[in-house]
């Protein structure tokens, strides 16, 4: 790798984060497959138990980067006429899988909500329904109970779940199971060798372990290695460095050898613009994060997984993509001054964030409360120093809940940022009121407040 792309320093960066194994790589991006230049750089091991080091074509977890490839496998769908973005779910699925405890808004929702977080589907549910081929269609058949959290299409909640139901449409319109399709449409295509959806698959290869660590704690190995079989559309592909580049690099060449060329520009387009605090500049597109820095078009995806993070930045005008995956903490803060270091070599300086504060908004009090969705509840609360959002995290997958006290700063009125000691990039926090036209149809006329974390919209809660 040469400096420009931000190699010299991501050594150091590695161990001033405290990252016990990373992979680095960069593609330029050519005319054909062939003329593609990746250049990988690692550091550290895949498991601080065994030692091993961390190769080039170490396999990691790439989490919600998952998420682009089911919709690359939906936009080959819509290609091929066995689908539409307006089509609502449930003409696939029949009428008796429900999509969330609101029958009204179940049959509302549609292939492209599903695919632009708008389907309201309350999303962090990790259900493991075991490692049959049905895995999938057990998980859609449980969401009945499920929170409706707005009206399908009136606003943006990240949601896993609702990419869940995606890749059980693709099963129905293919015939056969998601990770099947994936290989079929996507992995053989390509000639990847080394991205799989299966533990014994990945096992095949170097593939690296998740760590946990804590305040005077050593990186740990986690307990279990993936997340349930059932999440796979939404984050549970594992690959390499050089193979996420691979992928990203056919949607730079209008699709290439994955989807026709308007297929692949109707992936990037403006879908819908995202809660105000979560991305610097840019909207939704299909799948993918879409924005724009310095005149200069950039789409990508970040994933998070058991003790491993995976970030993947695409500048198609410059024909070049970066990604970087990690097993273990400090990944954010690593992607952080990694990805600013790189772009500074291009001459792209990254854009301030949405989150600058202004130490001025109206008070938070109206607001203060416990809000809460699947997995997650959250105490906004003042105290003498000011508001503070406390947050405790329990996504059912066998660890520990995850409990952060977030000081707030404010932005501008209703949004807030919320940075912990040594956090480089602030959470944003969002209070906001449903409408009429926003509330999810089946939901009691009430206490309409709301309450963004993150990417995620919650509800006042007991």
């Amino acid at each position: 790798m040469t400096e420009a792309d931000g190699a010299a320093g991501f050594e150091e960066l590695a161990e001033r984060h405290g990252v016990p194994g990373a992979a680095f790589g960069v593609i330029e991006i050519g005319a054909e497959p062939a003329g593609d230049q990746v250049r990988v750089t690692t550091h550290g091991v895949v498991n601080t138990a065994t030692g091993q080091p961390v190769l080039p074509d170490t396999v990691f977890q790439i989490g919600s980067i998952t998420k682009p490839y089911t919709a690359i496998l939906l936009a080959r769908a819509i290609a091929d006429g066995r689908t539409a973005l307006d089509q609502p779910a449930a003409e696939i699925l029949g009428p008796d899988v429900p999509l969330s405890s609101d029958a009204e808004a179940s049959a509302m929702i549609t292939v492209g909500q599903l695919l632009t977080h708008r389907s309201g589907i309350d999303g962090d549910r990790f259900t493991d329904t075991g490692r049959g081929d049905d895995c999938l269609a057990r998980y859609v058949a449980g969401l009945g109970g499920v929170a409706q959290m707005f009206r399908p299409g009136a606003l943006y909640s990240y949601s896993n779940a609702g990419w869940v139901v995606a890749g059980r449409l693709l099963e129905i319109l293919y015939g056969k199971p998601w990770r099947l399709v994936l290989r079929d449409q996507l992995i053989e295509p390509l000639g990847l060798t080394r991205t799989s959806t299966l533990a014994e698959e990945a096992i095949l290869h170097s593939a690296a372990v998740g760590h946990t660590s804590g305040p005077g704690r050593p990186n740990t190995p986690v307990s279990y290695w993936a997340l349930p079989q059932s999440i796979g559309p939404a984050g549970g592909i594992n690959s390499t460095v050089t193979e996420v580049l691979t992928v990203a690099a056919e949607l730079v060449r209008d699709g290439g050898r994955l989807l026709p060329p308007d297929a692949a520009v109707a992936m990037l387009a403006d879908h819908g613009a995202n809660p105000p605090g979560l991305q610097i500049e840019g909207h939704q597109g299909l799948g993918w994060m879409v924005g724009r820095w310095q005149g200069e078009p950039v789409f990508g995806h970040n994933g998070l997984t058991v003790g491993q993070s995976a970030y993947l930045l695409v500048l198609p005008g410059l024909r070049r993509a970066l990604c970087l995956l990690v097993n273990g903490p400090g990944a954010a803060n690593l992607w952080f001054e990694l990805r600013r270091s790189a772009l500074a070599g291009y001459g792209i300086a990254v854009p301030p964030g949405s989150l600058e504060t202004t130490g001025t908004a109206e008070p938070l009090e109206p607001w203060l409360g416990r809000y809460g969705r699947a997995g997650e509840r959250i105490d906004l609360v003042g105290t003498p120093d000011g508001y503070r959002a406390r947050v405790e995290q329990d996504l059912d997958l066998g660890d520990e809940p995850e409990c952060v006290d977030y000081p707030l700063s404010p932005v501008r009125d209703g949004l807030w940022a919320g940075r912990v000691d040594g956090q480089l990039s602030p959470t944003p926090f969002r209070v906001g009121r449903f409408t009429d036209e926003q509330r999810a149809p089946g939901r009691p006329v009430g206490d309409d407040r709301y309450l963004y974390a993150g990417s995620r919209i919650n509800h006042p809660a007991d």
